[in-house]
């Protein structure tokens, strides 16, 4: 069998590090194939290393996007959105095209995502991206609601907040949404009295969280600030998630905590985050670092 090159991109947002390849370049058909490439291609070890991979496509097939989108984590699952592989693709796109508009459509499994360039230094790029507007109803999430208080059942606002969930020896308040992918929030005072990763691990695969869940634990600063850890559907501890960051905010804003514009500090760096509330959309704002290119040798196919 006659190895199988892949080129691609390398980019990282606040630490949060994708490898993104143009399906315009490489024939890569069949979700099994591209589940099997991403868990290869993100081995730290065997492979290049990242938290994910970013398959971009352009051509006549969507001519209202400037490329779509589809992202799948190390482990091989196909996430919904991400809010730093988004901005990764796009400093990417500007990389490679300087002379491109500064606003950016892409298409994507949650619909479409319009990224503006706020600035470029080098390779590093800063997006303010339209992110979506987030939902809260329990079925939306999804989270099963059978053991939720009365008045946060299904329809009911604000939903999904403050709610017990057991996770192993523990039980946490949780506040549960989805933007373009499920999230659960937890409140905390500090994150070294407690074993906070064994806990996001648990809470990945709870049951009431039928399609897995983002993890996000939540130390809020003061009304404008906040510092969070991350347990990442898909692919554990990671610096930063984009989504995760707009979770920890909202989050916050519903517990009333905290108030837009957000700024939350994770392990990999600072974004940004604006909510107006209802149904409005909400922004993120935040680095995109291109690092490298490469060609990745799969000797016996993919």
């Amino acid at each position: 069998m006659n190895p199988v090159m892949i080129p691609f991109y390398k980019a990282h947002g606040m630490g949060n590090d994708f490898l993104i390849i143009d399906l315009n370049s490489v024939s890569l058909a069949g979700d099994g194939a591209l589940s099997h490439l991403a868990k290869r291609m993100c081995d730290r070890h065997r492979g290049v290393g990242a938290d994910g991979i970013a398959l971009i496509r352009t051509g006549t097939d969507y001519p209202q996007f400037d490329f779509s989108i589809r992202f799948f984590n190390s482990d091989g699952s196909e996430p919904e959105m991400s809010g730093n592989g988004i901005r990764c693709a796009a400093a990417v796109h500007h990389w490679k095209s300087p002379g491109s508009s500064k606003e950016t459509v892409v298409g994507s499994a949650v619909g479409p995502r319009i990224l503006q360039l706020v600035q470029r230094q080098g390779a590093r790029f800063t997006y303010r991206a339209e992110m979506g507007i987030p939902k809260f109803k329990a079925e939306e999430i999804p989270f099963t609601s059978d053991e939720m208080p009365d008045e946060n059942r299904l329809t009911e606002e604000p939903g999904v907040v403050g709610v017990p969930l057991r996770a192993g020896d523990r039980t946490f308040e949780i506040t549960a949404m989805s933007v373009g992918n499920p999230q659960c929030i937890i409140l905390v005072d500090d994150f070294d009295s407690f074993e906070w990763q064994r806990y996001g691990r648990i809470l990945e695969s709870h049951p009431r969280f039928p399609r897995k869940t983002n993890v996000e634990f939540v130390r809020v600063i003061d009304n404008h600030k906040v510092e969070i850890r991350i347990w990442e559907r898909g692919a554990g501890h990671t610096e930063s998630s984009g989504t995760g960051s707009i979770a920890s905010a909202l989050g916050a804003i519903l517990n009333g905590r905290a108030s837009s514009p957000i700024t939350v500090v994770t392990e990999g760096g600072e974004l940004k985050v604006e909510w107006g509330g209802d149904d409005q959309a909400v922004f993120l704002t935040g680095d995109a670092e291109v690092i490298c290119e490469g060609i990745f040798v799969c000797p016996d196919g993919i």
